[in-house]
């Protein structure tokens, strides 16, 4: 029986001064007083007082009036700093003896045991997830099939001008695969809580894997691509699928590789995203490793490789329509985008029909048009944390 390791207060304190204190959080003065203030309050044993209300008012200064049902402020800062610690733990807080998480659907804090692996994100490919195994996708075999992508690998955008909406439209949801519960260091994937399943606001769960260490850009170029994937609100990055399973699990069938590979003698780099549970390409591209010398240029490479694959109108929610692995909210995600390219009756309708199945509130009026708050908000309700309407 796997019996959880306390975690001390001291130990809060000196992870939550370390965050404060980072490179990741000193360009955000907000996020930095909302993490600090709800640590401190958690830590007093004032975490039933961590409501959108409180928050509002003590931290971002609302008055009394302040409506948070109304108002979304909280949430959506709330998105943005779940994505800042995310962030924070994929690269300075790597080693960090714990996590400091605020998990979707509440304000309260938990802390977990961060678990130290070898290689840490840079191939889940050649790793096995739990006793099932992880389909592992060889870096010869994913150069090879580069040529034969099918459909997938060669879906574009439609238009330059969707392009653009895309690349610079982009909320940052910060979406990481967590949950209410509390993880103890030595959980694995069978620790999950019982019956804690995301099902209506499933997202794509991609993983980064660097089948390409001999190359010198392609550790930064991995970071690149995982910064990319973070500023989007319509995939979740996650370090492995057994330790995001641990947290919440979800259908295996949105769960994608990312993977950095050689391609040619020529010093060429395949960029290619492979469907985990059948191995199958849904897109490549490829890039002149001479052209990711520099850190723009390698930024320029992850976004527009993140925009062609993992937005909302682009071919892992094509995939996924195709396969009927789409989630609800991954529809209504596609809808609201849809509505706010074309700003038409027809598909305002549609997308405000399914926000009202969706996440029906007290409020049925309002129409959600951020892509972020809609998706916090799906997940709140499928946590049993937003009311129904009425309630």
């Amino acid at each position: 029986m796997t019996h959880p390791r306390t975690i001390d207060g001291e130990l809060v304190r000196s992870s939550l001064s370390k965050i404060l204190g980072s490179e990741t959080f000193s360009r955000s003065e907000r996020l930095r007083t909302f993490l600090d203030y709800v640590v401190k309050k958690e830590q007093e044993g004032l975490g039933h007082q961590l409501k959108g209300y409180t928050i509002g008012v003590d931290v971002f200064a609302r008055t009394e009036s302040f409506d948070p049902g109304g108002d979304p402020l909280v949430r959506v800062q709330a998105g943005k700093l779940r994505k800042l610690l995310q962030q924070y733990y994929a690269n300075e807080g790597a080693e960090d003896t714990i996590r400091i998480q605020v998990p979707v659907g509440g304000y309260v804090p938990v802390y977990e045991w961060q678990e130290q692996q070898d290689g840490g994100l840079e191939n889940p490919a050649e790793s096995h997830d739990g006793d099932s195994g992880t389909i592992g996708i060889p870096a010869a075999d994913i150069a090879g099939n580069a040529a034969s992508a099918g459909p997938w690998g060669r879906y574009r955008l439609a238009s330059a001008g969707l392009l653009a909406v895309t690349v610079l439209n982009i909320t940052a949801l910060g979406l990481h695969a967590t949950s209410r519960y509390l993880v103890p260091k030595e959980a694995t994937a069978i620790s999950s809580p019982s019956g804690y399943y995301r099902e209506a606001s499933a997202l794509p769960r991609i993983a980064v894997a660097n089948n390409h260490t001999a190359s010198p850009v392609s550790a930064p170029l991995a970071d690149a691509l995982r910064h990319a994937t973070i500023q989007l609100s319509s995939v979740e990055l996650v370090s492995s699928f057994s330790q995001a399973d641990a947290l919440v699990r979800q259908d295996e069938q949105l769960d994608f590789i990312l993977s950095i590979s050689p391609v040619d003698d020529q010093g060429g780099i395949l960029l290619s995203l492979h469907h985990k549970p059948s191995g199958e390409l849904v897109h490549s591209e490829t890039v002149a490793e001479k052209s990711l010398h520099s850190v723009s240029e390698r930024a320029f490479a992850a976004s527009s490789f993140a925009s062609h694959s993992l937005a909302v109108n682009s071919s892992v929610y094509a995939y996924a329509d195709q396969n009927a692995s789409s989630s609800r909210l991954m529809q209504c995600l596609k809808a609201t985008q849809d509505y706010h390219l074309e700003k038409s009756r027809q598909t305002f309708q549609a997308a405000w029909g399914c926000q009202s199945e969706l996440v029906p509130t007290e409020h049925p009026e309002r129409f959600i048009s951020e892509l972020e708050t809609l998706t916090s908000m799906a997940r709140e309700r499928e946590a049993g944390r937003l009311p129904l309407t009425g309630a």
